[in-house]
């Protein structure tokens, strides 16, 4: 199983391209709101980059149980699409009005976005060890 240094490195190379794929604004945003997303995105991906093994520690080989498994990454991957398209209407109501005027819901969306890509990079880690990942 990876060592919690290992996710904590694994979770931030994953987080640039995530954050790019998942979190990019179309709108014309200024770069202001991308370095408040980029920060609060970055904060939800390192939170939960070790999360899994909190929730199940790694006191035995076989600890890994539901918060360790694919059904749990499929929930996990639903909320975090929820947020994402929570995130887009949000945007397209307000557009892009001026200096620092993304709204605290929209960090939030954000920071559930990194949340989950922060979790789910934790779990297709661990799927790649011999012990691998259970399906419920």
């Amino acid at each position: 199983m990876p060592c919690g240094n290992a996710h904590l490195t694994i979770n931030a190379i994953s987080f640039i391209p995530a954050y790019n794929m998942l979190i990019e604004d179309k709108s014309g945003d200024n770069s202001n709101n991308k370095i408040i997303e980029l920060l609060t995105a970055g904060v939800g991906v390192m939170s939960t980059a070790k999360l899994p093994d909190k929730i199940e520690p790694a006191i035995h080989p076989n600890h890994r149980d539901f918060y360790h498994s694919i059904a749990f990454a499929i929930i996990v991957g639903i909320i975090g699409f929820a947020a994402w398209k929570d995130l887009q209407q949000r945007r397209d109501q307000r557009g892009a009005k001026g200096i620092f005027d993304i709204t605290p819901k929209e960090l939030l969306d954000v920071f559930i976005i990194g949340g989950a890509v922060g979790y789910i990079t934790h779990l297709v880690a661990d799927g790649f060890t011999p012990k691998g990942l259970p399906l419920a």
